[in-house]
């Protein structure tokens, strides 16, 4: 009887079926190019530069912030950088426009909370450095704001610029890495992990 009924659905409706499944597998499992926007809420402040996000659908996704980098928090200023930019957007929902994916595998994203950009807040209130590296990768009029913000904190001496000479987290991270962390990024590289 059911190989009856079988037998009377034309072939090519099995193809379409499995079609349809596969695509939606696809969706469902793809990798996000980039650039990838959408809006999330935010669930945790890792760090002054680091957060967790929950997007419209359920997934959590780790976000590094573009432009900036906040002190470590084991750093001078880090716990207070963590802590600024949590007042800032813990638990509320934000605007995220990922261009980048770094080696640990977080999307490197400008982000906007009540249209505000969150990055220039951080730098605007000492929290953190603009990040020249990935300046190449924003709008030429965004980068040189961060720049103009980063030279007015340290001249008015808000934030971490209070010291004298705070010490730069890719400084601080080169004096703090083990040999043996060099040696995984490498390896990781090799073999084209990250």
């Amino acid at each position: 009887m059911m190989t009856e009924a079988l037998e009377a659905i034309p072939f090519e409706c099995f193809w379409g079926a499995a079609a349809a499944v596969v695509a939606l597998l696809l969706f469902l499992f793809r990798k996000h190019s980039l650039p990838w926007r959408f809006r999330a809420r935010v669930t945790y402040v890792c760090d002054g530069d680091s957060i967790w996000v929950k997007t419209w659908y359920g997934r959590r996704v780790k976000l590094r912030l573009l432009g900036i980098d906040a002190p470590e928090t084991e750093q001078a200023f880090g716990g207070m950088s963590q802590i600024i930019l949590a007042r800032m957007i813990e638990g509320r929902r934000i605007d995220v426009a990922a261009v980048d994916r770094d080696i640990y595998g977080r999307y490197v994203s400008a982000l906007l909370c009540d249209g505000e950009d969150v990055c220039l807040r951080m730098i605007e209130r000492g929290a953190a450095w603009p990040y020249f590296h990935y300046f190449n990768r924003m709008p030429r009029d965004v980068a040189q704001t961060y720049r103009h913000a980063y030279e007015v904190a340290r001249r008015d001496r808000v934030g971490l610029w209070q010291e004298d000479n705070p010490e730069a987290p890719w400084n601080w991270r080169k004096r703090h890495r083990l040999w043996w962390t060099r040696f995984v990024f490498w390896l990781k590289r090799v073999l084209g992990l990250c």
